[in-house]
């Protein structure tokens, strides 16, 4: 039952009622962004964004988060070019603890001016985090050339100068403006009635008057008559390409074709740019083709990472791509698949509340119209090859190309390929026709589905296949979304140390083609169902993953099943996955937080397979092979060494039929138990990575715990007290001194040993107060008891996420798989409330004793004078 009125104020409200879980998702979709700024205020929306958590007449610094994450909810907000959303999720039990917190911040903020300039300093870390990204950096560029007087050409977190200067009477000023009642929609989904949550909405937002709304004026974009090529060297390994040409306003009626043509040519495997230019020709490390879509005229663009030298050739394929479907268009079954991917998201939303509310808010916000997706499906699923066509010939026009290219170091050449890549889409150009288009149209297929108002929940079942293979079932009838994975211990545990490389390089290759299927046979299969496949390794483990649809389900267990008994390792695709290898450690090195925690790991656990790199390094991989994967791949994939887990609408019998059938074709073999010694940690150890940056990156850590030990869930308790914006580490070092944007606790838990501690990004000049303020946070720990309340509140947190998490299928498989293949009750999930609820404060006190007594190690990367 859905239900949208108006408030005497204004204030719109959209209320969905979703009864699956005991959930609610409450946020308030804030109808204005950047793109609403005046001059010389730019990044003002986006601080108000931050400022608003700082304290109200009611709440005071830290208690916001506080209030929220003691309710066991989890609240965040974000702010783009057209709007600012701030959102709760928790349990139905504290949605008036929602209400309270959304009204004050966005009726009775405070604006202290000594919080203001504290938030000041956070901002601006954050500014400096987004100079050291490079996608953030490709992305700003791209924007700024498209976008030569329209706002949205200015990035959304604004200038530091502008930060720094901004006054409180001009926030203020802007706040009281643009926040107000008319100028809001609250959406609120969940298990609730909704004839008694229209009763609470009034209580807490019905009292504020209406308020003057300021109208923003925006500069309208002139009408690009020429194409534009906009070049920026960095000092990043990797350079960040972009072919873009405007598009109009998403109430536009082209608008569906244009994000149907973006998914065929560039999203997704089976897409045309990813299958011949990433796949096929093996010239980038990943590309893609997207639309944006926002209240004004937006972009459709084609993006790609890549090395320089491969630039010629990057750009004609691209080229070749897009001409070819102008001139084309797509096949029938191109067609099909991109009208089911899109129609498939309604159904992967009806998994979580916020999810629900996300969905609902964007078409209420974007068209005034939470309905409007209903009807934008409709006239998708009437598109042709011919309108797909003129739609792309109207758009993909070459005097309105814009070409942003972000350039790893220098080169002579990128001006002269780029200006030669404008002249051949300026050309007429003969089509290459591989694929014949159908000469009729076929009407698209609708998903059949079904959702029943309410989902029955089975508790996890285990049951010991005849093959040795251990399978976990847990039904949910009236689940839209199934999720299956097959999990094998192994990964980096038993990988030689001879072959650095090879776990990660066979999670890659060995789910990717069978030997009755080839890899663009399983990708337009998988992707035509709107289905998920891929393969997964880490640590102390490798497996297979699958995501699907319910009506899907059986045939894309067939492909998984496929794979599982007939896995093929092509030597293409081998050679492929070690470039993508070799090129992702490349820009990794642009990556500073990795390369801190990879540090910290590598002195932590010397000498054991955990302080390895998954990746190894570029002369590593250039060694591998097929034999070295297919040995890897073979000391897992044994049926004794299996478990099974599948969670959502599904016939368990029938289930453990195929499964039955499926296993006993398998070597049977013997569970992996390999056990490994850990070095003595007698003495600090210290690790540093000299990097130009902006920022230092620090992780301050000590060995931890394995999955079962009995201290684990007060260590998550002491986690969970150091985390989130109400944690310690939040408020003492970014609330009240501004060290950082980023800190945060860091945990693994492991099967010989893990680690833990802390996480932080900083300026240089604050690096040494940032590390004394990490020990004593940890000191106090196994000193000082943890107050009842401060206990409370971080169980609540705890059982809050779990709840929330337990909304999705694939979180539900994920918790079955890893706790049965560790050693743990397969069903721990569902026992997780009584276990959390028995941690005491001494147990917090003895947890934080026996892991920070041990000897730490600091990992640091960044300038040398940070050291």
């Amino acid at each position: 039952m859905t239900s949208k009125y108006q408030l005497k104020n204004g204030l719109n409200v959209l209320l969905v009622e979703s009864h699956k879980s005991p959930v609610v998702s409450i946020q308030m979709w804030v109808k204005t962004g950047s793109a609403d700024e005046t001059k010389g205020i730019e990044g003002i929306s986006h601080f108000i964004e931050h400022l608003v958590f700082k304290g109200t007449e009611k709440y005071g610094v830290g208690s916001i988060a506080s209030a929220i994450e003691g309710a066991g909810g989890v609240l965040n907000a974000y702010t783009t070019f057209d709007q600012t959303v701030f959102y709760v999720t928790l349990s139905k039990t504290f949605a008036e603890t929602g209400f309270d917190v959304i009204s004050e911040m966005m009726l009775r903020p405070k604006f202290d001016s000594k919080e203001i300039d504290n938030e000041r300093e956070v901002v601006i870390e954050e500014i400096k985090r987004s100079i050291d990204n490079p996608n953030q950096q490709a992305s700003r560029l791209l924007f700024s050339t498209a976008y030569k007087k329209h706002p949205y050409g200015i990035p959304v977190i604004g200038y530091e100068e502008n930060i720094r200067k901004v006054s409180r009477k001009q926030i203020v000023k802007y706040f009281e403006s643009r926040y107000v009642p008319q100028n809001m929609t609250l959406v609120v989904v969940g298990d609730f009635k909704a004839k008694d949550m229209k009763k609470k909405i009034e209580e807490y937002f019905g009292p504020t008057k209406k308020r003057k709304l300021m109208k923003a004026k925006r500069v309208a974009e002139p009408v690009q008559l020429n194409p534009r090529i906009n070049i920026k060297s960095t000092e990043f390994n990797e350079s960040f390409l972009y072919l873009s040409w405007p598009m109009p306003k998403a109430n536009h009626k082209d608008i569906n074709a244009l994000s149907v043509i973006a998914m065929i040519v560039g999203q997704g495997e089976s897409s045309r740019l990813v299958h011949r230019i990433k796949n096929e020709k093996q010239l980038v490390n990943s590309v893609g083709m997207s639309s944006f879509s926002p209240r004004e005229p937006g972009l459709i663009a084609v993006s790609a990472t890549l090395n320089n030298e491969k630039l010629a050739e990057v750009t004609s394929e691209i080229r070749l791509e897009i001409m070819r479907f102008i001139n084309d268009g797509p096949t029938q079954e191109e067609l099909q698949r991109a009208i089911r991917l899109l129609e498939s998201d309604q159904y992967y939303s009806m998994e979580t509340v916020d999810g629900l509310a996300g969905l609902y808010g964007h078409y209420e916000f974007l068209f005034g119209d939470y309905k409007y997706f209903n009807r934008s499906m409709k006239a998708t699923a009437k598109l042709t090859a011919k309108e797909l066509m003129r739609v792309a010939k109207k758009y993909l026009n070459p005097q309105k190309m814009c070409i942003s290219y972000l350039l790893s170091g220098e080169s002579s050449t990128a001006k002269n390929i780029l200006d030669e890549t404008v002249k051949q889409f300026q050309s007429k150009h003969i089509s290459e026709r591989r694929d014949k288009v159908l000469s009729k149209d076929k009407k698209v297929k609708a998903i059949k589905w079904s959702v029943p108002k309410t989902d029955k929940v089975s508790a996890a079942e285990k049951y010991v296949l005849p093959s040795g293979a251990t399978m976990l079932i847990k039904t949910i009838k009236g689940s839209p979304v199934v999720c299956a994975r097959y999990g094998f211990l192994g990964g980096l545990r038993v990988e030689s140390d001879q072959q650095p490389g090879a776990s990660e390089l066979a999670s890659r290759v060995w789910p990717a083609s069978s030997k009755t299927q080839s890899e663009v046979q399983i990708n337009n299969r998988i992707e035509g169902m709107a289905s998920g496949f891929g393969g997964f390794g880490g640590r102390n483990s490798m497996g297979l993953s699958l995501t699907s649809l319910q009506p899907n389900f059986l045939e894309s267990l067939e492909i998984m099943n496929d794979v599982l008994l007939n896995y093929k390792i092509s030597p293409e695709i081998v050679s492929r996955e070690k470039l993508l290898m070799t090129e992702y450690l490349k820009a990794r090195s642009d990556k500073p937080a990795q390369k801190c925690i990879l540090g910290m790991m590598s002195a932590l656990f010397e000498g054991h397979p955990y302080a390895k790199d998954p990746y190894g390094n570029a002369s590593d991989i250039a060694k591998l092979n097929e034999k070295s994967i297919v040995e890897q791949v073979d000391k897992s994939l044994l049926s004794a060494n299996m478990t099974i887990s599948v969670v959502g609408d599904v016939d368990k019998n029938k289930l453990k039929k195929i499964m039955t059938s499926v296993t006993d074709k398998m070597a049977r073999g013997n569970r992996v138990a390999d056990a490994f010694s850990l070095k003595d940690l007698r003495e600090r150890k210290k690790s540093f990575i000299e990097m130009n940056k902006a920022q230092t990156h620090v992780v301050l850590a000590y060995r931890g715990l394995t999955f079962r030990d009995s201290d684990r869930f007060a260590l998550e308790v002491m986690q969970s007290i150091l985390s989130g914006q109400g944690g310690r580490l939040f408020i003492e070092l970014r609330d009240k001194e501004s060290l950082a944007y980023s800190v945060s606790p860091l945990r693994m838990d492991g099967i010989d040993t893990g680690y833990f501690g802390a996480y932080i990004a900083c300026s240089p000049e604050k690096t040494e107060k940032a590390v004394k303020m990490l020990r004593a946070e940890f000191t106090k720990l196994g000193e000082l008891l943890v107050s009842k309340e401060e206990l409370e509140r971080s169980k609540r947190y705890l059982l809050g996420r779990h709840d929330i998490a337990l909304q999705k299928t694939g979180h539900v498989a994920d918790f079955m798989l890893f706790d049965e293949m560790y050693g743990l009750e397969f069903n721990e999930f569902e026992s997780y409330h009584d276990k959390l609820l028995t941690v005491t404060p001494d147990d917090i006190r003895n947890v934080a004793r026996r892991i920070f007594a041990q000897p730490e190690v600091l990992s640091i990367v960044g300038k040398s004078d940070a050291n």
